[in-house]
């Protein structure tokens, strides 16, 4: 009985199941983590010239009325790749913020994409897990990079400032260097000069050589911010 309890509290740490997971991407949370980072850029030049000050007012109220043209991953808090899984015992959660990549658009249609994710950012509640992601599952030791890249391209209509827009894109996922096709739920905004863009996919591990101990399917969920 002791080794019984000793394995499930085991398991159960390699899950990091002491600690809550992230909860799933949602475009109100990026939201409010662009708002936020925007609102702190504001206070730090507060007290700065004001040739910095005319510089940040004009990174943030660029109003977008087209998003015609090509636009780029933007790093912070608020943009990262992840995997979500569910096992026999629990939920795991990990995130990458090294994320890189573009969109490019005309005014009625997205017409690329390709975003590259470091999957050796990758980070959970367990580095236990981190690390063992490293050599079996998704081996970012071996692979240390995962791409999607749009196949088609997608008709939009341009929403309001703030306004959420809801749509599908249909590409190119490769991790592991093994591709397949996957549909993207995605969810998009404008705020401030910037498109936001939050999403998932469900994906079948087997299909990537990816499986690790008993789990065998996982979501691919995403939180990007553009700049044009």
């Amino acid at each position: 009985m002791a080794i019984a309890i000793a394995s499930a509290a085991g398991a159960a740490w390699w899950l990091g199941l002491f600690t809550p997971e992230p909860a799933e991407v949602s475009l109100q949370e990026t939201v409010a983590a662009v708002t936020s980072a925007s609102n702190d850029l504001g206070d730090a030049t507060d007290l700065g010239s004001s040739t910095d000050l005319e510089a940040a007012t004009t990174a943030t109220d660029l109003d977008v009325a087209s998003i015609a043209g090509e636009w780029t991953v933007a790093t912070g808090d608020a943009t990262f790749v992840g995997y979500r899984a569910d096992s026999a015992i629990g939920e795991a959660v990990g995130r990458s913020p090294g994320v890189l990549g573009t969109l490019t658009a005309s005014d009625t249609q997205i017409t690329a994409v390709e975003i590259t994710a470091d999957m050796t950012q990758l980070k959970s509640d367990s580095s236990l897990r981190d690390d063992h992601l490293g050599d079996e599952g998704l081996e970012y030791n071996t692979y240390p990079t995962s791409t999607f890249s749009l196949t088609d391209p997608i008709d939009i209509e341009i929403p309001d400032e703030g306004a959420e827009l809801a749509f599908e894109a249909v590409g190119e996922l490769t991790v592991r260097d093994i591709t397949e096709t996957v549909t993207v739920l995605l969810d998009a905004t404008t705020l401030d000069g910037q498109l936001i863009v939050v999403g998932s996919t469900d994906i079948d591990l087997d299909d990537f050589g990816a499986s690790v101990r008993s789990t065998d399917e996982a979501t691919m969920e995403f939180s990007l911010v553009f700049s044009s």
